[in-house]
């Protein structure tokens, strides 16, 4: 038995099934209980590529093969902790390893304490590795989405209107009035929204490091995969569980991180729509000649404008992230449900451990969150009820927002 075999799908479903319990049947996929957040539906995808084992936990935004799953369920490092990593899964698969295989066969690494994640110590930020983006080929297909959402007024009318959006603010958010910065959404050839991920390169470019498709109700919505900049489907999207999914890369940072670069107060939201959503109430602070989506460099009030950004679900906020919002006014935008809650008490600790200000928004009930309260009560009862949580403390930047 080799690590290549190790990779089949037979084996990451029997240590699913073995780790996990039973598992539903959806199409040619296998959805588990995802052990990483408090869903209350199975979230854990395992499906089969090239041969390969995969799961994926679109609402956590993890995925890997089967040594990342063990890597990730033991707290392991799956590169420097490798050898530990690997006689777990010997361990509940039963199975005897090569020679070649043997935990003995690789060499230890500097000790690192197991069992446990690496705790941001105070004042202490960990950096991101560099940005992995996107191949030529992909991003140049994802630039004609791009312009396929600005062109087809039509589509993008019928997009805004299911997202309770301004059709204006979903432009502003496509077409970008900066030159140096990347449109967020997009929409592939069959009319399905692709929310954008992007981050800056060493040389000040940015470009795309990831996409991400949005089911659309009524609709076919097979599976996308963007590869050499050609689409290619296997299965269906599920309205249960599959409401987005990866179709490209990965996030490198929350998504639209390039436009809070120069604002004083940042909100996090959990999801795409619910950023767009907190964009627009707060677009009436914004002159009619500014976009919401825009460069605020010698805008004058317009930094002090709250802008909102997203992590793709509610336990994808990752630790490295915290040193994009250092020396900010934080506003905790997450769902009302337990899992919100949970995630936004664990981001507040990781934000105030390098000494932002953090202050937790709770979308008022029945609203489970900031896009349902914008359909329910409109832009100015979010906009307000965004305020009063601003209201918990008493700072000039606070008051001059109020002001704006």
């Amino acid at each position: 038995m080799n690590r290549e075999e190790l990779k089949q799908s037979k084996f990451l479903l029997e240590y699913c099934n073995r780790m996990f319990g039973t598992h539903k049947d959806i199409g040619r996929e296998k959805l588990f209980r995802c052990p990483f957040g408090e869903h209350r539906r199975p979230k854990l995808h395992v499906n089969e590529r090239d041969g390969v084992g995969l799961w994926r936990c679109w609402a956590c935004d993890k995925g890997g093969d089967i040594f990342t799953l063990a890597a990730e369920f033991k707290q392991l490092d799956v590169k420097s902790q490798f050898p530990d990593v690997l006689e777990h899964v010997a361990e509940v698969l039963n199975i005897s390893l090569d020679d070649k295989m043997s935990k003995r066969s690789y060499s230890s690494p500097s000790p690192k304490r197991t069992g446990a994640m690496p705790v941001l110590q105070k004042g202490l930020m960990h950096r991101p590795e560099s940005p992995v983006f996107l191949e030529p080929a992909d991003v140049m297909e994802l630039e004609t989405c791009r312009k396929r959402l600005e062109e087809d007024v039509l589509l993008r009318s019928l997009l805004s209107s299911e997202l309770s959006l301004r059709e204006g603010l979903m432009l502003s958010a496509i077409t970008v009035s900066h030159p140096g910065l990347r449109g967020l959404l997009g929409a592939t050839e069959d009319g399905r929204l692709l929310y954008l991920y992007t981050a800056r390169g060493r040389d000040g470019n940015i470009t795309y490091t990831g996409a991400k498709l949005r089911r659309r109700s009524n609709h076919a919505n097979p599976k996308l995969y963007l590869k050499g900049g050609k689409w290619s489907s296997c299965g269906t999207m599920n309205a249960e569980s599959s409401r987005f999914m990866w179709v490209a890369g990965k996030a490198y940072q929350p998504w639209g991180m390039e436009f809070a670069e120069q604002r004083k107060i940042v909100l996090i939201c959990e999801g795409e729509s619910d950023a767009l959503a907190i964009n627009q109430s707060f677009g009436c602070l914004v002159s009619e000649d500014s976009s919401v989506f825009g460069n605020v460099l010698n805008a004058g009030s317009v930094e002090l404008v709250p802008f909102a950004v997203a992590i793709p679900g509610a336990q994808s906020f990752k630790r490295e992230w915290a040193g994009f919002f250092k020396g900010k006014i934080v506003i905790l935008g997450l769902d009302s449900d337990s899992a919100g809650r949970k995630a936004a008490e664990k981001i507040r600790q990781t934000l105030e451990d390098i000494g932002c200000i953090v202050v937790d928004w709770t979308p008022p009930g029945p609203c489970k969150d900031a896009r349902s309260l914008l359909s329910s009560e409109g832009s100015r009862a979010l906009y307000q009820s965004i305020l009063c949580a601003l209201n918990s403390f008493s700072t000039p930047v606070e008051k001059e927002v109020c002001h704006a």
